[in-house]
């Protein structure tokens, strides 16, 4: 079943909240510190103070800089017409850039800031469309709650009342993040292109429930789409970095017929019946970025699962790997995790 694309990327990001309550800002502070959640949060009881850091030059710059070298302008035969091209194959390069850290992601303002302006009026001013904006609010019901809903200048209101728990403050978050990095993507994923009769496993439904397990069962807190059809590099909490290597049907053939001399002679003969099935796939890092590495083929075939669509029977084979060829170790350095 087809649904909206996964995220082309994921990591930790900061996390503002503008609150006139200093006593539930630090409870929030507190929060954060024993939660370790990737996120950084910026606690703000002045909305002036908090509006200059989210408009300030250097952060528009950094958040500008962080995708550019991804997007092309390329000119067509049509005068005044532009082509956007994507180089999804680099786009794991943002894991070297420092300022993807700091970039805001979700602003979580109280509607009632005291004396101050309200938070819809805080949320009209941000500049980035990008950052999904959050208002608490004891007045959801009233018509300029939703008016502002409607036109945009908020994503979602929520009722404290509503906040049961810090559970709850998670999953707003976790949510919302999404919602931010499927903005980026929306510019990224849709310059690639979803090519008919070439399947993409990041459109289908029982691929991303595979991948959401993926990400909770080794602690995932980055990924980047390192092809069109759904192979990413993922980085758990301690930095380890690991590839899940994504082929369609198409791609699992094309392999098999570049293995057709290797069968039986370093590929072991027993082992082209699974191969054929997809119970193995090859995971070959120059299919990913394109540097021939000196790598025995028979280290390049690794077991995989089957991820089968129920509607139209595509399906799609996945394998995790160790990440040894991708990674620049000496230029990656792992986000610390809150902590003040």
């Amino acid at each position: 079943m087809l649904a909206e694309c996964l995220p082309c990327c994921y990591y930790p990001t900061e996390v503002v909240f503008l609150d006139d309550s200093q006593s539930y800002l630090q409870t929030l502070k507190l929060f954060f510190q024993q939660s370790r959640l990737p996120v950084s949060p910026k606690l703000f009881s002045n909305a002036s103070e908090a509006l200059d850091y989210v408009n300030a030059s250097d952060k528009m710059t950094h958040r500008q800089s962080l995708f550019a070298h991804l997007l092309k302008h390329v000119d067509t035969f049509q005068t005044n017409n532009y082509a956007l091209t994507v180089n999804i194959f680099d786009l794991h390069r943002v894991v070297y850039n420092p300022n993807r850290l700091s970039q805001i992601s979700v602003i979580v303002a109280d509607y009632n800031l005291g004396n101050q302006s309200t938070g819809i009026d805080f949320c009209k001013a941000i500049v980035d469309k990008n950052i999904q904006k959050i208002l608490l609010t004891g007045q959801s019901k009233h018509d300029f709650v939703i008016k502002a809903f409607n036109e945009g200048f908020i994503q979602r209101f929520v009722c404290k009342q509503e906040i049961s728990d810090f559970d709850d403050v998670v999953q707003m978050l976790t949510k919302a993040q999404r919602a931010y990095f499927q903005q980026i993507t929306k510019t990224i994923i849709e310059a690639v292109g979803n090519r008919p009769h070439f399947p993409l496993a990041v459109y289908y439904l029982q691929f991303q429930t595979f991948f959401e397990n993926l990400l909770k069962n080794y602690d995932i807190v980055e990924y980047y789409l390192l092809d069109p059809v759904g192979s990413y590099l993922l980085l758990d909490k301690a930095g380890v970095s690991r590839i899940l290597f994504v082929q369609n049907q198409d791609q699992h053939q094309a392999n098999l017929l570049d293995l057709k001399d290797e069968i039986g002679q370093s590929i072991p003969q027993a082992m082209e019946a699974p191969l054929r099935r997809g119970e193995y796939i090859v995971c070959n890092p120059t299919y990913l970025d394109g540097v021939k590495r000196a790598v025995d083929v028979v280290h390049s075939i690794f077991p995989a699962v089957t991820i089968s669509d129920d509607v139209d029977g595509t399906s799609f084979y996945c394998a995790l790997t160790n990440d040894n060829w991708l990674l620049d170790t000496q230029k990656y350095k792992a986000p610390q995790l809150f902590k003040q």
